[in-house]
C-alpha cells in the first residue's frame, strides 16, 4: 500500500561519511529513464547511528542471501603469516 509520502525512484549513486559515531549516507536517484541530466537527480542524506548502518548492511545481505566479503589481509599480515 502506498501512502501520498511514498517515492518510487531509481538508485543511480551512494557515498558514506563517517561524522564521530554517526554515519551520512548520501543517496541519489531519478525517477525517469536516462539519459539523464544533473537536474534529474534527486540526492537525499540519512543520518544514522553505527547500530542503525550495520543492521541495514546485514538486511542487504540477508536479502540476497549473501555473506559479508571477507576482510581483505594486507600484503605485510600476509608477509608475517597472519
Amino acid at each position: 500500500m502506498t501512502t501520498p509520502h511514498d517515492d518510487h525512484a531509481a538508485l543511480v549513486g551512494w557515498t558514506a561519511q563517517r561524522l564521530g559515531d554517526r554515519l551520512i549516507l548520501r543517496v541519489q536517484s531519478v525517477t525517469k529513464p536516462p539519459p539523464h541530466a544533473a537536474k534529474d537527480v534527486r540526492t537525499t542524506h540519512f543520518v544514522m547511528d553505527r547500530r542503525q548502518a550495520v543492521q541495514l548492511g546485514n538486511f542487504l545481505f540477508e536479502i540476497f542471501d549473501e555473506t559479508k566479503p571477507a576482510k581483505r589481509v594486507g600484503w605485510l599480515s600476509r608477509l608475517l603469516g597472519r
